[in-house]
């Protein structure tokens, strides 16, 4: 992956004899990196998987019986 502003720059990567592809993005921890370097994209892919772990959550809470100490701790 090459992280530029704009325009796609052209390079020949490497490794072992072989040429490396050129991504526009990449999955690194959990977190996905694209090539213009911006988070807008990352911070929205990040807020609707927390969403939906909230969700299930919620959904685990109205199924069992469980005080509100508990509660905070899966929280």
């Amino acid at each position: 992956m090459v992280f530029e502003k704009r325009g796609n720059a052209h390079f020949n990567f490497m490794y072992d004899n072989k040429i490396l592809d050129i991504v526009n993005n990449f999955k690194y921890l959990g977190i996905t990196l694209f090539k213009n370097g911006k988070w807008f994209r990352t911070q929205k892919s990040i807020a609707q998987r927390s969403l939906a772990a909230l969700h299930n959550l919620f959904i685990v809470f109205n199924h069992i019986d469980l005080t509100a100490k508990y509660k905070c701790s899966l929280f």
